[in-house]
């Protein structure tokens, strides 16, 4: 709910695979409910936002979120059989973003690691209800066959400096460059 930009809910798919030896989540698309965290997470962390509707509702015995744009689901999905467990059970991956560079123009893959403090965590089983492939630039090349788990955090989420941007077209170990400490 506090943010520079003010109170925002995002919603994000992303396909998680490994950069070198550490896993990454490569962000397909996030709808947000906010235009101006919108614009500062894609200036500033290369995030690949649209606006859009994002609904969370926790139940007793489940968690249900939705995301929509213009009026239209993109994406549904439940968290269920829920269990309490410690956020030192969660290790969200950094994501990476394909963006231009601001000094060149050229496409980069920018590598986002936020720092999240979490207050509250929950894991269970998760039921996707409807994924709207083509509102993420999927097409038919994404097919969900097989959720493994779902977690549900309440957490304080500070995004920092880009530390690395990587060169799409190289390998990890050759085209990664360090831009802040």
């Amino acid at each position: 709910p506090d943010s520079p930009v003010g109170p925002f809910s995002i919603a994000e798919v992303r396909l998680s695979g490994r950069t070198g030896v550490r896993p990454r989540g490569f962000v397909l698309r996030s709808f947000c409910d906010n235009e101006n965290a919108c614009r500062e997470l894609a200036a500033r962390w290369g995030y690949p936002t649209v606006a859009g509707e994002v609904k969370l509702h926790v139940r007793h015995d489940r968690v249900v979120a939705h995301a929509g744009a213009g009026g239209k689901p993109v994406l549904e999905c439940e968290l269920l059989d829920r269990d309490m467990i410690s956020g030192a059970d969660i290790q969200y991956i950094a994501s990476m973003h394909l963006a231009r560079n601001q000094d060149d123009g050229k496409l980069v893959l920018v590598q986002v690691d936020p720092d999240f403090t979490f207050l509250k965590a929950e894991r269970g089983k998760p039921r996707v209800i409807l994924l709207d492939n083509d509102a993420f630039g999927a097409g038919n090349n994404l097919r969900l066959a097989n959720p493994i788990s779902a977690t549900f955090t309440t957490a304080d989420v500070t995004l920092p400096k880009i530390r690395y941007i990587c060169n799409p077209e190289l390998p990890a170990m050759q085209g990664t460059t360090k831009v802040a400490a």
